[in-house]
């Protein structure tokens, strides 16, 4: 056996001891403690002397920095980044970009070597590979400054060890839901509570079957529709006078949402769901049903609300307009008819305003531009803030890609009116970026619709022009498969 198919079997038998090293971890059931030990053993397995292990977040946009070999961390002070942007990454996000393998053996003569975290480790040599899945990068491994030359055999076993991690974390990540799920099942009247009722519109009594202060801590549970009404808000009253106080024959259903407050003086948000009937013997009504706590799942929507939201003008955020125009890129759209527009609209001579006014001036700009762009918008359109002075709009569906420049004019001239502050006009414009896309062809993931509405508002900005279209049609879209492709090749190669 010669001397480099000896090395290899030894490196195999090292990857083995690695993936088990991995799968004792994975029985921690501790994410965390999978994916350092995901970077540990590409390490090791490797013989180099730097790692890392890294998630790709949904918007494909941008990396979760956070876990280092400990070797790494001797000479390394990056710090965690919830969103890096990899369009700020230089090579070594190539295997993100591409989704596949990247090999660097001179790192330092490569054009595009520059752009990764501030304080990380030096890099001679590197070698990067992504975990895939439904078509979307989740996890990048990586390594680098081995003393040797990476080669392809580096790249199966790092490629190995960087999906058995994401195997055994998405294994912990579904047993973490099993648990939570099994935790709701045992807990979901407490989250969810509800007592039943009845009022009998002929005697004015309410009963109640369960126990009220649960319901509505230090409340006594109300004997008649006259106690009811007086422990509820005066929108509420009203709405259950108008119910209970109707005289009509007709029986029917009723779902209100109504506000209380205990007594701790927090507010509560409830469901009353009812049905009326008449008695089979009598004149008058039974009204029954069941009052439900919703004080927890309004909770749940306000903090999803909030994570969507941009804080100061109330438009989407980034996160917010991904979630919202994903079924328009999804694979799984049905091809439509109509064009769809995303619109980058970044504010020229905002850094002058906020500058010489102040922030409190600059904030108040934003959110006028804000109100003023989602005053343009159709229901089925999106608008977003999605950096410091920089908009997006979502236009879909939309006839032609004519009707897509016309929106986007008007929106330049939206802009160009002055803003009035205190007695002063403040001059402000944009520059809109627009990249089309026509609904029944091959429609492009969001990131190229993204990147070609990017170049469009620079260009826009380079020209002194207000707008500035690009068009993508199934040959660009295969051009940009091709130009991938064509990247994926030359990266391995370490061209």
């Amino acid at each position: 056996m010669d001397r480099t198919a000896r090395l290899s079997g030894e490196s195999d038998r090292t990857l083995d001891h690695c993936l088990v090293s991995l799968f004792r971890a994975g029985l921690s059931g501790d994410e965390n403690a999978i994916l350092q030990e995901g970077a540990e053993q590409a390490q090791r397995v490797t013989h180099s002397s730097i790692a890392y292990a890294h998630f790709m977040n949904d918007d494909q946009m941008t990396i979760e920095l956070g876990t280092w070999s400990r070797n790494t961390l001797r000479f390394c002070t990056a710090v965690y980044d919830r969103h890096y942007d990899l369009d700020k990454a230089g090579i070594w996000g190539d295997a993100a970009r591409n989704q596949a393998p990247v090999l660097h053996n001179d790192y330092a003569s490569q054009p595009a070597r520059s752009g990764y975290p501030k304080g990380h480790a030096h890099l001679l040599r590197h070698l990067g590979v992504p975990v895939l899945q439904d078509g979307k990068v989740t996890l990048l491994v990586g390594v680098g400054n081995k003393d040797a030359d990476y080669t392809d055999d580096d790249i199966r076993r790092v490629q190995a060890v960087a999906d058995t991690t994401w195997e055994l974390i998405e294994s912990s990540r579904k047993q973490e839901r099993d648990r939570l799920t099994a935790h709701f099942s045992r807990t979901a009247q407490d989250l969810l509570s509800f007592i039943e009722w009845s009022w009998d519109a002929g005697e004015d009594r309410l009963s109640w079957r369960g126990d009220f202060s649960h319901l509505i801590p230090g409340v006594q549970a109300p004997g008649d529709l006259s106690e009811l009404l007086a422990i509820v808000d005066a929108h509420s009253a009203d709405e259950l006078a108008d119910l209970f106080l109707q005289h009509d024959d007709t029986n029917g259903r009723f779902d209100l949402k109504i506000h209380v407050v205990d007594a701790h003086g927090e507010p509560r948000y409830l469901r009353l769901l009812a049905e009326s009937v008449m008695r089979t013997r009598g004149e008058t009504r039974l009204f029954r049903g069941i009052l439900q706590d919703l004080t927890v799942l309004d909770e749940l929507e306000q903090a999803r609300k909030e994570a969507s939201t941009d804080p100061l003008t109330g438009l989407l955020n980034r996160k917010g307009l991904h979630e919202a125009i994903s079924p328009i890129f999804s694979g799984d759209r049905r091809r439509q008819a109509g064009c769809a527009a995303l619109m980058i609209v970044d504010l020229d001579r905002f850094k002058q305003i906020n500058d010489r006014f102040g922030h409190e001036v600059g904030d108040e700009v934003l959110v006028t531009i804000g109100h003023r762009l989602a005053r343009r918008m159709r229901r089925s359109d999106h608008c977003a803030r999605i950096g410091g002075d920089e908009f997006a709009v979502v236009a879909a569906p939309i006839p032609s890609r004519s009707d897509a420049e016309a929106i986007a004019a008007s929106i330049a001239r939206e802009l160009s009116r002055p803003i009035l502050h205190r007695s002063r006009s403040l001059e402000i414009s944009g520059s809109v970026g627009v990249a089309v896309v026509d609904l029944r062809s091959k429609v492009p993931d969001w990131i190229t619709l993204y990147r070609a509405a990017d170049r469009a508002m620079y260009a826009a900005k380079a020209r002194n022009d207000h707008v500035v279209l690009e068009y993508l049609d199934e040959a660009d879209v295969r051009r940009n498969g091709r130009r991938n492709h064509n990247r994926r090749s030359s990266s391995r190669n370490g061209d």
